[in-house]
């Protein structure tokens, strides 16, 4: 295994990954909130800013995932895809 696999799977096992979700629709906005619930920081990423606003203010578009479950954990949203949040995973949760 290589050094920076090495790496990624120690940062995945101890939950100190920040794991960024590129697409916040039926499969990315689960997939992010299931993430966090496991104790993962997370960012997702979409370029509909009202997604992104509805999410940080707690209000979830997707019947699959309660409000409640959003802004207990460690999430953010956005439509800046930057450097700055030091993603160390991404997934990509886009249509074709």
């Amino acid at each position: 295994m290589t050094a920076p696999a090495a790496e990624l799977l120690q940062r995945i096992q101890s939950t100190t990954a920040r794991i960024g979700i590129i697409g916040l629709g039926y499969v990315g906005l689960p997939l992010a909130v299931e993430f966090a619930k496991a104790g993962f920081d997370v960012t997702g990423f979409d370029v509909d800013e009202s997604k992104n606003t509805q999410i940080n203010q707690g209000r979830s578009y997707i019947p699959d995932v309660p409000s409640s479950e959003l802004g207990e954990r460690s999430e953010e949203h956005t439509s800046e895809l930057q450097s700055r949040f030091g993603i160390s995973y991404a997934v990509f949760c886009l249509k074709k």
